[in-house]
């Protein structure tokens, strides 16, 4: 069961603040697609003409460009395999398509791979962390596989009955698969599965969703939730079985319309553009229910102008909204724990200007909003008092317990056929457990997971401190 919401923002509320906007980086034309270099501290700023820009977080300077002259207006969103220091960057034109490989120290390229990436979604890339392998969906009816240890194709997968690739490719850790969407016309609900110990399609998923181009992950439930381009459905995966186990026929989703997990809740945040894009659906991955509609969070908005970001350190996700009344540009930051506004920031005062991207930045914890027309990026500060202006009623799933450890976790007696593993946000497996004592000191402090495989979904969230 859920509940519908339109928040009534009172009029003192424009007063008051929960991000601070810190500064506004210019370019000489207009940004797009955000993608962060977290051991190194920066981000790739993708352009319009091909240009990418690299901004150190640091100094909040642009301190390189890198010419490709080959993206499109649709060109998927880069990649970065933190192994190697590289990125991977698709890009296409209109006699010409390739992924080019740039070395994350020297930001210069240094590979370029020819490949049919033309008109594919924003997420047409996929890393395997087990087998060091990048999975590659292009508008053909292809899946490449490129050893990213050498930049070079180890194989190319032909899908059942010719299906056109081209939607997401998404690799869920746990089981070493890939999912891969499809933007076939007459195979337009496919979503398909590799296997990759052997990479090969061995299964096709009719998700009933027309052109799966987006999707969002619970690495807690092990579940796939899988939107269309322009169409009114999202489906839920389950990755153990490889089966649909619900749709929702009320959500509106497209393909620049990103959806946010929220780990430490356990929650899907997706924005829904068929109510004039102000709608957020909110979905318990546990009951896999809708939980809450917030309807026009900021009271008169018309639109979601991008998919949004979810901020670990603070338990914050952040959406960028334009509202009808004075055509300004809005950061909204909401609490996963009661699903309310808590704060808003302007980004820009003009109508016609809207977000491409949104990435959080967990090293200096700021917020990275990159605006189109405007040519710019808004940087935020995440200030850790939320303002509760507004609530929507109370949680109906409660969060679950966070243990605070330093080196040594602890774990209870576990039967001799269960396995109990640690997992980080992503889902990545980093250690098998053991009753008692396990030490973790070589891992970094954050937010980490224990699962215990033969026991269901009970989990619990690990928080390592130094």
């Amino acid at each position: 069961m859920f509940r519908r919401t339109a928040l009534l923002i009172p009029l003192f509320f424009n007063l008051l603040f929960s991000q601070i906007l810190d500064t506004i980086i210019r370019f000489p034309e207009p940004a797009m697609y955000l993608s962060l270099n977290q051991e190194l501290n920066k981000i790739y700023v993708e352009s319009r003409s091909g240009n990418v820009y690299v901004l150190n977080c640091s100094t909040l300077a642009v301190q390189t460009m890198i010419p490709t002259a080959l993206i499109g207006y649709e060109a998927g969103c880069p990649l970065w395999c933190s192994r190697y220091n590289k990125y991977y960057l698709p890009g296409w034109s209109s006699d010409s398509s390739a992924i080019f490989v740039v070395d994350g120290l020297t930001d210069s390229i240094i590979r370029r791979l020819d490949i049919d990436v033309s008109g594919v979604t924003r997420s047409c890339l996929a890393y395997n962390r087990i087998a060091d392998k990048l999975y590659v969906s292009g508008q053909r009816s292809f899946i490449s596989v490129i050893d990213c240890a050498t930049d070079s194709f180890i194989k190319t997968i032909i899908p059942p009955q010719g299906c056109w690739t081209g939607g997401f490719v998404f690799w869920d850790s746990i089981g070493n698969k890939v999912y891969v969407g499809s933007v076939d016309w007459s195979r337009s609900d496919w979503v398909m599965v590799v296997d990759c110990e052997i990479d090969s399609v061995i299964k096709v998923i009719r998700s009933r969703v027309g052109w799966p181009v987006v999707a969002g992950y619970s690495p807690v439930s092990r579940k796939l939730y899988v939107g269309g381009d322009d169409f009114y459905r999202v489906a839920v995966i389950d990755c153990k079985y490889d089966t649909v186990i619900k749709r929702f026929n009320n959500i509106y989703s497209e393909f620049d319309y990103v959806p946010v997990y929220a780990s430490q809740v356990n929650k899907v945040y997706w924005p829904s553009r068929g109510n004039y894009g102000d709608t957020i659906f909110v979905i318990d991955s546990d009951t896999d229910s809708i939980v809450r509609i917030i309807d026009k969070p900021l009271g008169d908005c018309i639109g979601i102008n991008c998919g949004g970001a979810y901020a670990e350190w603070s338990n914050r996700v952040y959406f960028p909204i334009c509202r009808y009344s004075n055509g300004n540009l809005i950061l909204g930051a909401f609490d996963p724990n009661t699903d309310s506004l808590i704060g808003y920031a302007r980004i820009s005062p003009h109508e016609a200007y809207y977000a491409k991207d949104i990435i959080t930045n967990p090293i200096d914890h700021k917020i990275y909003v990159s605006v189109y027309w405007d040519s710019a990026i808004y940087v935020f500060k995440d200030s850790l008092q939320g303002i509760a202006e507004v609530q929507i009623g109370s949680q109906v799933s409660q969060p679950m317990v966070t243990m605070f450890i330093r080196d040594i976790l602890f774990l209870p007696e576990i039967g001799a056929r269960e396995q109990a593993v640690l997992m980080d946000v992503t889902g990545r497996k980093v250690l098998a457990l053991t009753s008692g004592a396990n030490d973790v000191r070589s891992l970094a402090p954050g937010v980490y997971f224990i699962r215990n495989q033969a026991g269901g979904l009970k989990v619990n969230k690990v928080l390592i401190t130094r």
